[in-house]
């Protein structure tokens, strides 16, 4: 039984170490993905510039720039994945004619200012559950949409979900050392932990009972002088009773363990409709959009049969008149 202990105690260390190092492992990728993203958004910003400063001198020339104009256009579509963004059009300052520019802004910082581009920092945070970035100042730069503010979001659930463990953890470490240290092992020694370490990542079973099933203190601690007697059981009782008993504020660790996981559960099912329903969302929006700039080829092929008609048409009038001049000039002999 004291084996079956032990060997449970190990398994329940290997179970936080599993989730401890999961979370450790998702932590730095959403880091890392969060700076790439960033970066690219950067990138988009300054293609953006230049496409800007290049299509401002073709306004200003009288020319009608539409490849360099779909293709800003398509950035800007790219752009807008990344980060939430208002694009506002730009006007010649006499004439109130556009001319040509984008100014781009991110949560009220701006990005894209005629040729120039700003660059958006990689440091970034969460404001009351808001994701933002942070410039060197400490300014923050709120995000409402894109995948950057989706991964910092994760990034907040993931380092938050970390704590949550550790604080398990550690109530788990606290709660078991305090009641084994004041029972005794069948040696009658008294005051040994059960187990180490602060939290999830570093729990293990102590040195003084890892592989010695006899200093596990199973038993109410003897009387001065006196030795353990033979089936004394009370400690671990004690031990058994600890996981109803509330720990971790007015929960106990069954409680608090299967809220936790019950939270994770409703954030995947929230976020998973808020994903479904914005994808509903962009799908509509872009129908909106193409059906106003894209095009449609049953549309586009009933103009064609109309041209192809106008010019046989007009083709055939031609050569009626040809044939109306020969015969004048020819049957009549008016050229004679």
């Amino acid at each position: 039984m004291r084996s079956t202990v032990l060997s449970k105690a190990q398994s329940l260390v290997s179970a936080f170490h599993t989730v401890s190092g999961a979370l450790s492992t998702i932590a730095p990728e959403l880091k890392s993905r969060i700076s790439a993203a960033v970066s690219d958004a950067n990138d988009i910003a300054a293609q953006i510039a230049t496409l800007n400063k290049q299509i401002g001198a073709n306004v200003q020339d009288g020319q009608h720039p539409n490849d360099l104009l779909d293709k800003r256009t398509a950035l800007i579509g790219k752009l807008s994945s990344l980060v939430d963004v208002r694009v506002l059009d730009g006007r010649n300052s006499e004439t109130n004619q556009p001319n040509g520019l984008v100014q781009i802004n991110v949560g009220g910082y701006t990005l894209v200012q005629g040729d120039t581009a700003s660059s958006l920092p990689s440091n970034f945070t969460n404001i009351n559950s808001q994701p933002a970035l942070q410039t060197a100042n400490g300014d923050a730069i709120p995000l409402k949409g894109g995948a950057i503010s989706g991964l910092i979001q994760a990034n907040g659930l993931v380092d938050g979900y970390s704590a949550d463990l550790d604080t398990l953890a550690s109530n788990v470490i606290s709660a078991v050392n305090t009641r084994h240290a004041a029972g005794a092992g069948l040696d009658g020694v008294r005051g040994r932990n059960f187990l180490t370490g602060t939290g999830a990542g570093d729990i293990a079973l102590d040195p003084e009972v890892a592989g010695k099933p006899d200093n596990i203190a199973a038993a109410s601690a003897p009387a001065p002088g006196a030795t353990v007697a033979a089936g004394n059981g009370q400690n671990a009782r004690s031990l058994a009773a600890l996981v109803s008993q509330p720990l971790i504020g007015q929960s106990s660790l069954n409680q608090y363990y299967n809220a936790k996981v019950a939270a994770i559960g409703a954030d995947s099912q929230r976020f998973l409709a808020q994903a479904d329903t914005q994808s509903k969302v962009v799908a509509q929006l872009q129908n909106q959009q193409s059906s106003v700039s894209g095009v449609n080829l049953d549309e586009e092929l009933t103009k064609l049969l109309q041209f192809q008609r106008a010019y046989q048409a007009a083709a055939r009038i031609i050569n009626i008149q040809d044939d109306v001049i020969d015969r004048i000039i020819n049957g009549l002999g008016v050229g004679k």
